[in-house]
């Protein structure tokens, strides 16, 4: 299994933080595809599938026909607590 690379941690932080600037003034978005989260991490569907490979990463829900969907907030907590841990 492949590490997370810290550059691209520490810019899904980045994302993450801005977000919630953003999305106190708004409501929030929860579920997400897998598209939509490469677009809300900015990242590549590569690196997304590095992520799906952790062993701690949240499991797709919300199975509807061939897609499936995120909780965003839950892959916000996986990404900070790996992020903390780098610290």
């Amino acid at each position: 299994m492949r590490a997370i690379y810290p550059r691209e941690l520490s810019q899904a932080i980045k994302q993450i933080e801005l977000r919630h600037q953003i999305e106190q003034q708004e409501v929030p978005k929860v579920w997400y595809t897998k598209a939509e989260l490469c677009l809300y991490f900015g990242i590549s569907y590569n690196t997304l599938r590095h992520w799906e490979r952790h062993r701690h990463f949240p499991l797709l829900e919300l199975q509807d026909f061939c897609n499936g969907r995120y909780d965003i907030r839950k892959i916000d907590r996986f990404l900070q607590s790996l992020y903390e841990l780098q610290q």
